[in-house]
């Protein structure tokens, strides 16, 4: 057993013990009970469930409890990752972290009332317009799918859609017919002036503890794992090896609170096969979701607050940011409510309402992306964006705080890295190809550039110059807004990707590696490109809008929204995609087609008022009629 695994069993033990006898955890805490077995397995238990759960033997007590389940498992992500401000920042900076972030949070949120005799949904919203007198507090028990639009004011909007992988914050949900969203950032951006629209949303039932106050069934449990990890510090010492298990104990329930829920595979050595790794003990998707959802929002009201003020924050991450502000200055905002909602979870957990730690200060931070911040100074910040250290540097020393920062103030182009990497479990434990233990020496290249997650902008550029052993490197500073929309995100996003030439004989582009962005003139060279695809007051430009068009229709076929007879199998893939040019539609990719169905297209991309014309119109030609030839064309 793990000390993870460890952690989720004593958390459902001492939830088991507050519960008493006749309460059944699954139940009471997850909306799930046990399935009897038959002869033919796991009786009710099916494909269409939920692998964390159906791995299990477990099923939703009943239908609002399995609709609740999935919106909830449906509106789970990660952390807020964003870079804002890009440069050398010669001032006093500070990098604060929310202490104990996932604990508190964790502690803070309600249960809901699975056993309600009316079931867990007190409210089901369709296609409306959502207030904050739908709210009574940000902790309101709320899953829904929302389209949104903020005011272009505001800095830092609080509902993210998923772009290419990433989770961006962008002023509008665009052409995307919504995100699945929690209720505290919903409630944020009603809060920052939002408009969101609901499409299918349900608000829950709570929870009452004995004595009628909203339940927290994770702050006991909790509270005694940090309460056993303060008593190892004092009895054994802040380094002791006890103290070392019970703060790994500590920081452990969150994710196996998220363990499962995203449908995760793994590697099964004894079946020789990948399959659903399954939840855990303590797996829930209302608990995991609401934690890192009440995380955001926290955070995101801090930067928002923040900006207000007049203060710079460079960038954010998971738990905590970077900012000129001063810690009495963080430490006086109430996040427009949410600030007394935490600080009061923090005095029930250690009996202090300290929220705010500072980790790093420094004097000469660099910042050029998410996850990679630099300073030379012992007491800095030193975050390396995935960038492997050669040999012979020791982590955090000054050879490597003045290696990073050299080759981030100069380079020219991808930094080169050797590695070491071990062998897979899988690689370990399958029984064709199996491999011995022992690490590979590989040789690559590694580019460190700004994520684009926001909108980098021309407004109030500058320039700073580093000098290493007595040669002047150039430094752009740059500032960043979110992006209008997911389209124009990706668009923005694609200006860097390193489309080089078209291949005459093949008609596909050659890609070269990103460029790089330091100096002024390598900005100004990303602001043209930019331009160029966006109309005067940037609108996506028609060709891309026909792209989106083209996309969101495949899309909408492969998810089954809509139908188009010819685009069924009968002609080669290729033939079919090539038809869309008769249409005035480009081309879509094969491999665009082929992830269609997948989860993460499934909330961007399809705007059906824009491709409803053109679905008409295909629906009604056959390019590959010979007939209807003339018509298409």
């Amino acid at each position: 057993m793990t000390l993870p695994t460890a952690a989720a069993k004593a958390v459902k033990g001492l939830i088991q013990d507050e519960l008493g006898e006749g309460r059944d955890f699954n139940t009471v805490f997850g909306g799930l009970h046990k399935v009897t077995k038959t002869r033919e397995g796991a009786a009710g238990v099916d494909e269409q469930q939920l692998d964390f759960y159906r791995v299990r033997a477990l099923e939703p007590i009943d239908g609002a409890a399995a609709t609740w389940i999935h919106a909830a498992a449906m509106s789970f992500r990660g952390g807020y990752n964003m870079s804002a401000e890009l440069g050398l920042f010669e001032r006093v900076t500070s990098d604060f972290d929310l202490q104990s972030c996932y604990p508190t949070s964790s502690s803070t949120i309600w249960d809901v009332d699975y056993q309600h005799p009316d079931g867990v949904i007190l409210k089901t919203v369709n296609n409306a317009d959502l207030t904050l007198s739908d709210f009574k507090s940000p902790l309101t028990p709320f899953l829904g799918f929302v389209s949104f639009e903020f005011p272009s004011t505001v800095a830092f909007p609080s509902l993210p859609v998923p772009v290419e992988g990433s989770m961006v914050y962008p002023l509008t949900s665009g052409g995307a017919r919504g995100v699945w969203a929690t209720g505290p950032e919903v409630w944020l951006a009603l809060t920052l002036g939002a408009t969101v629209t609901c499409q299918i949303g349900h608000f829950g039932r709570v929870l009452a503890d004995e004595h009628g106050e909203p339940s927290r069934l994770l702050r006991g449990a909790y509270k005694q794992l940090l309460d056993d990890r303060a008593r190892a510090k004092a009895e054994f010492g802040a380094k002791s090896f006890e103290q070392n298990v019970l703060k790994l104990m500590a920081n452990s329930p969150y994710g196996k609170l998220a363990q499962g829920v995203m449908g995760q595979r793994g590697w099964d050595a004894w079946a020789q096969e990948r399959d659903a790794v399954g939840g855990s003990a303590i797996t829930s998707p209302w608990h995991a979701s609401m934690t890192t959802g009440l995380v955001r929002a926290v955070l995101l009201a801090t930067l928002n607050q923040l900006h207000n003020l007049g203060y710079s924050t460079p960038s954010c991450t998971t738990d905590g940011f970077i900012t000129d502000a001063d810690l009495d200055v963080v430490d006086s905002l109430d996040l427009f409510g949410l600030g007394p909602i935490w600080r009061e979870s923090r005095l029930a957990l250690t009996g202090s309402q300290g929220m705010w730690e500072r980790k790093h200060q420094q004097t000469d931070l660099l910042n050029i992306t998410t996850r990679a911040n630099f300073s030379r100074q012992p007491a800095g910040v030193l975050a390396h964006g995935g960038y492997k250290l050669p040999e012979g540097i020791e982590q955090d020393s000054q050879a490597d705080r003045n290696l990073m920062y050299e080759l981030m103030a100069s380079r020219e182009g991808a930094l080169p890295v050797t590695m070491k990497v071990f062998p897979s479990v899988q690689e370990l434990t399958r029984i064709d190809k199996r491999l011995d233990f022992a690490p590979r020496v590989v040789h690559k290249e590694q580019t460190i550039e700004f994520d684009r997650k926001r909108r980098p902008v021309p407004d109030a550029m500058s320039v700073d110059v580093i000098d290493i052993d007595g040669v002047q490197h150039e430094v752009a500073h740059v500032h960043t807004v979110p992006w209008d929309s997911p389209e124009q995100a990706t668009l923005g996003r694609s200006v860097d990707q390193g489309l080089k030439e078209w291949d005459d004989g093949l008609g596909e582009p050659v890609w070269i590696r990103s460029p790089v962005r330091r100096t002024v003139e390598q900005w100004k060279d990303y602001f043209a490109r930019l331009d160029a695809l966006l109309d005067e007051d940037g609108s996506i430009a028609h060709a891309e809008q026909l792209e989106h068009i083209a996309k969101g229709i495949v899309i909408a076929f492969r998810q089954e929204i809509i139908d188009i007879p010819w685009l069924h199998p009968g002609q080669p893939l290729a033939d079919r995609l090539d038809a869309f040019e008769a249409f005035g539609l480009p081309r879509v990719k094969e491999r665009f087609w082929s992830h269609a169905r997948s989860k993460a297209e499934r909330q961007i991309d399809i705007d059906l008022e824009a491709i409803r014309p053109y679905v008409k119109w295909m629906q009604a030609i056959d390019p590959f009629d010979e007939s209807a030839s003339a018509g298409a064309s």
